[in-house]
């Protein structure tokens, strides 16, 4: 199943969620908010914070997300070209510390608690940078959720590189990605966990239909 299809796929026995944007609201959602008090173009700005997301490449947010560049020189770089190309300084702890805020959705929890249930393997794969892991491992009891935690800082690959699917795939003893569905906010790692025969969910600002999406393809 394509993340726009809506036609049931083979059994599906993993299933594989990111954190950011599925788990808490979107960073892109909050990354446009910041430039707009800011008085910056939303698109401009995500686009020099993000770089190419769907092509690995030397970006900084791609490096700090494999795990190469530490957050302060991430941190360090953006307000130095935020302020060059904007004329203002807009640190991305900024937006991440809205983000950090914000309290992890139940509903997605219960979600996997319930895939759980029903005999499903489930892991957490999730584009991150290494000083946040202390922070949103704390958030919940992801030991207890997942089979597999797979932070692309750890393993030095991000999505939607296919070696960061097969990361999470082999945590969880899949060796069939036909059988496995990905779960993202991003449609570059939908499109990416496709590429190697995962099936795809897009999720929403709104989770809830990506969440009924879900449930009646996997647990119907």
């Amino acid at each position: 199943m394509k993340h726009n299809d809506s036609s049931r796929p083979p059994s599906i026995r993993t299933v594989v969620f990111d954190f950011g944007g599925v788990f808490t609201e979107s960073p892109i959602a909050a990354a446009r908010q910041a430039a707009i008090r800011r008085g910056v173009d939303p698109e401009a700005l995500i686009e020099l914070m993000l770089g190419d997301y769907g092509r690995d490449s030397d970006h900084p947010w791609q490096r700090v997300e494999r795990g190469e560049l530490s957050l302060d020189e991430v941190r360090i770089w953006a307000c130095v070209e935020t302020k060059r190309q904007f004329g203002v300084e807009i640190d991305p702890m900024d937006v991440m510390e809205a983000l950090m805020e914000a309290p992890i959705r139940p509903c997605m929890v219960q979600l996997v608690e319930d895939l759980r249930s029903h005999g499903l393997n489930t892991a957490l794969l999730t584009n991150n940078a290494k000083e946040l892991r202390k922070h949103w491992e704390g958030l919940a009891d992801w030991a207890s959720l997942f089979h597999a935690v797979v932070d692309s800082s750890q393993i030095g690959v991000r999505k939607p590189s296919p070696e960061a699917f097969r990361f999470a795939l082999d945590g969880c003893r899949e060796a069939d990605p036909t059988r496995a569905l990905m779960i993202d906010d991003f449609t570059v790692n939908v499109i990416g966990a496709e590429s190697i025969g995962m099936h795809g969910v897009l999720v929403g600002e709104d989770p809830a239909p990506a969440i009924a999406s879900i449930r009646q393809l996997v647990l119907s």
